[in-house]
């Protein structure tokens, strides 16, 4: 079970009084800082943390938005580099039902306005999301496919395979819930950040194919269920958490 202060949080913030407020609201959670996309994204690669919460967007000063990142940009960088770490969002002020909606769809799991005013509503929600989302393993392997998601390299039987990224996050997306049935819809919205709102894109089909030719030996273990969708298949050997 996850207590408050064992929640580690990466706080996205580049503003000093802001951030300062925050890490008050978000006591007793443990944590670092990141002001930048890039530094995001290396500060995840280990796997350390268990959420991120990021700022809607950067202050207005001087009459002119600040021009370093909007946490949609989180959001997208961190989905297209293949990292599940739940996101929540969050602004001073309120935002639009379809504002709210846009960021949710990209990828964030919450958004909370005004977390200053409401401490006790943050922490619960942030206990409740880490609670949903236990921290992914650096390494794991689902029967004869290992990943290690921090070098991101993939060895069947203990040989490197060559994926492209677009293979990887598919790949990645089903190792992270093995033996389930993957709905082809929600797999398109991974792996391609659209939907595929009339159905008639083979793109996901064509990536299976690249796929599971890769995956040579391992190819068997990717199942096509009928009208339904895909399972990365490991029950033969279970799945296996290496060190992390």
């Amino acid at each position: 079970m996850v207590r408050g202060n064992d929640v580690r949080v990466l706080l996205v913030e580049d503003d000093m009084t802001t951030r300062r407020a925050m890490w008050r609201v978000l006591t007793p959670c443990r944590g670092a800082d990141a002001e930048t996309i890039a530094s995001v994204l290396e500060l995840l690669a280990p796997g350390d943390f268990d959420i991120v919460v990021a700022r809607w967007g950067q202050r207005v000063r001087w009459g002119l938005e600040r021009p370093n990142f909007h946490a949609i940009d989180v959001v997208h960088a961190m989905r297209r580099a293949g990292d599940s770490t739940p996101i929540v969002v969050y602004d001073v002020i309120g935002r639009s039902q379809d504002e709210i909606a846009s960021v949710l769809n990209a990828g964030a799991d919450d958004f909370i306005g005004a977390p200053e005013t409401k401490p006790v509503e943050l922490a619960a929600r942030l206990r409740a999301i880490a609670r949903r989302h236990p921290r992914a393993a650096k390494r794991f392997a689902v029967g004869r496919i290992m990943i290690d998601a921090v070098r991101r390299d993939v060895l069947v039987d203990d040989d490197l395979i060559r994926l492209t990224h677009g293979e990887y996050r598919l790949l990645l997306y089903l190792a992270q819930r093995p033996n389930v049935c993957v709905r082809r819809d929600e797999l398109y919205l991974a792996v391609f950040e659209t939907m595929n709102r009339d159905g008639r894109s083979n793109a996901l089909a064509a990536a299976i194919s690249r796929l599971r030719r890769k995956l040579g030996a391992a190819a068997q273990q990717l199942v096509a269920i009928p009208g339904v969708g895909y399972r990365l298949d490991g029950r033969s050997s279970g799945v296996r958490l290496a060190v992390s």
